[in-house]
Formats: structure tokens, C-alpha cells, sequence
């Protein structure tokens, strides 16, 4: 448990270990809601056509129009499985599968929400185990697929 005395349900680990095992789940956010950590919503991948990058590209921009439009006031937390290309040195690209975790705390919240969130993103992330990268976002433009790619390209996990 946290400072905040914020815990983790069980069944969200269930979940995130569902979606890291069978990579049938696109993202899965959280709320907090009565001293929890609770999922809130689970999205299942769209079929890219065996094209992963293709169709990840197009969820993430959903993903995020999604959760700045409906989140615009309400913190929240996410795991999105994402994928990219990743250039090689011999002939052809990679693609990498990242589980990123989102912390979204936007600016229009209440303070005591923000200040909720951030105490308890520990709490989350040290049960989340296999996480590759992290964003915290307080507004749309740090969604940007760029910021996301770079984040993972530095990460330690690849």
C-alpha cells in the first residue's frame, strides 16, 4: 500500500499479465476509485492485417483522442502494447513490442486528484512487472508518437 493508502485489485495484475502473455489486448486503463486502483476500460487489438506496426499507429491515435477527450478532467493510468520499427544496421527493420505505461494527470484535474495519482503510481508500477517504458502526460502533445518512440528507443529494457 501506499502513502496514500491507494492499493492495487488483484484482478488488474490478472489483466496485465493476460494482455503481456497473450498479446490480445491493445491497452487496458486504471482508475482510482474508493482507496483502489480498479481497471477501467480494456481494449482488444484490431486486425492490421498482419502489418503490427500499421495498425498500432492507428490504435495509439485512437487510444489517445480516446483518452484526452473522455479524460480531459480525470487522471488516469494505462498499459498500451505498442509496436514499432526499428532501423538495423543489416538489411531491413525490427519490430519492437514495448508494454508502455501511461500516467495521464492533465492539467484541467482537481488538485487533489493530481496530487492522488502521482503518490500512487508506485504502487501500480511495482506490481505491473515487465513494463518497458514510461510517459507522464498532462496534455495531448506529449502523446505524440515521437515522444512515445523515443522514450522507448532510450529505454533500458531493449
Amino acid at each position: 500500500m501506499t502513502s496514500s493508502g491507494v492499493k492495487l485489485n488483484p484482478q488488474a495484475v490478472e489483466r496485465f499479465n493476460e494482455m503481456k502473455l497473450g498479446h490480445k489486448t491493445q491497452y487496458i486503463t486504471f482508475k482510482i476509485e474508493s482507496g483502489e486502483i480498479v481497471i477501467s476500460e480494456i481494449c482488444g487489438k484490431a486486425d492490421a492485417g498482419g502489418d503490427k506496426c500499421a495498425g498500432n499507429a492507428t490504435q495509439w491515435e485512437t487510444f489517445c483522442d480516446k483518452l484526452t477527450r473522455d479524460g480531459q478532467n480525470e487522471c488516469r493510468y494505462c498499459v498500451f502494447d505498442y509496436y514499432m520499427e526499428q532501423p538495423q544496421q543489416a538489411a531491413g527493420n525490427r519490430v519492437i513490442e514495448a508494454l508502455i505505461f501511461v500516467v495521464w494527470i492533465p492539467d484541467t484535474a482537481n488538485v487533489r486528484d493530481k496530487m492522488l495519482y502521482a503518490s500512487s503510481k508506485d504502487e501500480i508500477k511495482k506490481k505491473l512487472l515487465g513494463l518497458q517504458a514510461e510517459i507522464q502526460a498532462t496534455d495531448s502533445d506529449e502523446l505524440s508518437k515521437e515522444t512515445v518512440e523515443s522514450k522507448i528507443r532510450s529505454s533500458k529494457s531493449l
